[in-house]
């Protein structure tokens, strides 16, 4: 049998948050608790002018053989609700995003630790640079060449049921952060919009790093983090005409 490391507690952050106090002023404060099982692992507060950045679970809570998912609004259940709904360690708690979800002027966010071996694995994952003035991607660009991306893997013989676990996910911030993401998620096969420094500077291992790739107006670097057949090519498509034309802008 396998060991669950996860816990979902829908009544916790009642029982945590009953001593928090609200002001019910200007700002409208909102005490912001992270917890893990009974722990309160980090806590603060947001409103109109302030937020919260969320703090890693760390190596005390997560074991060698287990994965940090994120941290779990309220009603969150694993294995039904979206993994990317999650918010990561250092997600920013904006008051407008999650004042609907707290209960007398307080609001509970619980750590999702799960097994690695119980993750499913998705058929293919794509990283992108979402950072326009940089990668030069923006969100219309990506859906366009998903487009193209599918019915290339269809052609390659790629079933419904794979194509249904196709993830193309977005990384923002400064370089160092969105290595820091990419390394945490685990799963990414390529990536698309990033510098050579990806593997310097963001830490990513690459195992090829291909560059002057043409998107949004300038060229950029695709990286192959994965050895999977359908990583390979898919990459090796990306070198094509035919592979960068939705990626042009």
């Amino acid at each position: 049998m396998k060991k669950a490391y996860f816990l979902l507690v829908p009544l916790l952050g009642i029982s945590l948050c009953s001593g928090c106090s609200y002001v019910k002023g200007y700002e409208h404060d909102l005490t912001v608790v992270a917890c893990y099982h009974e722990d309160i692992v980090s806590s603060g507060t947001v409103n109109i002018f302030n937020n919260f950045v969320l703090p890693d679970l760390g190596e005390t809570y997560v074991p060698g053989d287990a994965k940090f998912l994120g941290w779990a609004l309220p009603g969150w259940t694993y294995g039904v609700d979206n993994n990317e709904n999650l918010y990561p360690a250092g997600g920013v708690v904006r008051y407008a995003d999650v004042a609907s979800y707290a209960t007398n002027g307080c609001l509970s966010l619980e750590g999702i630790v799960v097994q690695k071996d119980s993750i499913p694995a998705n058929y293919l994952t794509i990283g992108w640079y979402d950072k326009v003035g940089t990668s030069g991607l923006t969100q219309t660009i990506m859906d366009r060449w998903t487009e193209d991306l599918v019915a290339f893997l269809q052609g390659e013989g790629a079933t419904e049921s794979e194509l249904s676990t196709l993830t193309i996910r977005g990384y923002q911030g400064a370089v160092a952060d969105i290595g820091t993401a990419i390394n945490h998620d685990e799963d990414c096969d390529i990536l698309l919009g990033v510098g050579k420094n990806i593997g310097t500077t963001g830490g990513v291992s690459c195992l090829e790093l291909v560059g002057n790739i043409p998107m949004g107006g300038k060229t950029r670097y695709i990286a192959r983090l994965t050895d999977t057949a359908v990583a390979i090519s898919v990459f090796q498509w990306l070198q094509t005409p035919a592979g960068q034309a939705g990626l042009a802008g």
